[in-house]
């Protein structure tokens, strides 16, 4: 590694002199490598970010909650559109029968699953669909394990998406079974 350290700076020192020659032997006329090694020369002295370093992606978390589960706080807070906190998402993530973490604009995931719009009243044996956004939940894609995607929830707010009444569980393959 050292050796490959030290050919590359000797090509660099070369490069330079190069350079300085060009510039001093023709002072009025610079030679056009000698502008893209200044502008590559610019581009290694601003600071760069690391190159792990990038943004993380969006995830949904879905589930399939037993409505018996949920108390009542809870479920005023299950309507579309509604920021939940880190609790209250680790909360339902710990009271599903079934759970899915997949990437955020996958329309597939609720293809096959039989629900409606949520009644006022509904049976005391029901369970609900819930579609969960979290920004920058990346970490808990994939996972199949409920306990390392309540480790991997974002801390930031989760957003209620969809909450629907769960007709029955046919085409629920697609999700883990808690």
């Amino acid at each position: 590694m050292k050796r490959k350290d030290e050919i590359e700076q000797f090509f660099d020192d070369l490069n330079d002199f190069g350079n300085l020659l060009v510039n001093n032997i023709f002072p009025s006329k610079r030679s056009s490598t000698d502008s893209r090694t200044d502008r590559l020369q610019e581009r290694d002295r601003s600071p760069q970010p690391p190159v792990s370093y990038r943004p993380k992606d969006n995830a949904v978390l879905c589930l399939v909650v037993p409505i018996n589960r949920i108390d009542r706080e809870i479920e005023k807070l299950l309507v579309k559109g509604q920021e939940i906190n880190q609790e209250t998402t680790k909360f339902l993530l710990d009271k599903s029968v079934y759970f899915l973490a997949c990437e955020s604009g996958l329309s597939n995931y609720t293809s096959g699953l039989n629900f409606s719009q949520m009644p006022r009243d509904y049976a005391e044996g029901d369970e609900i669909y819930i579609q969960i956004f979290l920004a920058k939940g990346e970490d808990t894609i994939g996972q199949d394990i409920q306990r390392i995607i309540s480790k991997n929830l974002p801390e930031d707010l989760a957003i209620v998406q969809e909450v629907y009444l769960l007709n029955d569980l046919t085409n629920i393959n697609r999700f883990h079974r808690a």
